[in-house]
């Protein structure tokens, strides 16, 4: 998606778009996807970073918070977004899970 591309072979830039002055902070959770762990078919961790999103662009309508991060070696990564709205308020969004 745009929001989503390699800025070069060693570098991943994701992008979120959300109402704006809505949401106060955005942290994005990433890892390869090969570091999930199962135990007896069962998911049981997730070997991941944390790193806090810029608020890059603000146009009225909405706010767009950006990131470059690095391509792990198995050339996959694995992401989700920590939102903390003007209120307090946290959500956990993986664009992944959400769709049908």
């Amino acid at each position: 998606s745009e929001m989503a591309y390699m800025t070069d072979n060693d570098h991943y830039q994701l992008q979120l778009k959300t109402k704006h002055q809505d949401i106060a902070r955005v942290r994005v959770i990433y890892g390869p996807p090969q570091t999930l762990m199962t135990h007896e078919g069962k998911l049981v961790s997730w070997e991941y970073e944390t790193s806090e999103m810029h608020l890059r662009l603000q146009n009225g309508v909405y706010d767009v918070w950006s990131i470059e991060l690095p391509i792990p070696k198995m050339r996959k990564l694995k992401y989700a977004f920590h939102l903390l709205d003007k209120n307090g308020d946290e959500v956990l969004y993986d664009a992944n899970l959400s769709q049908k």
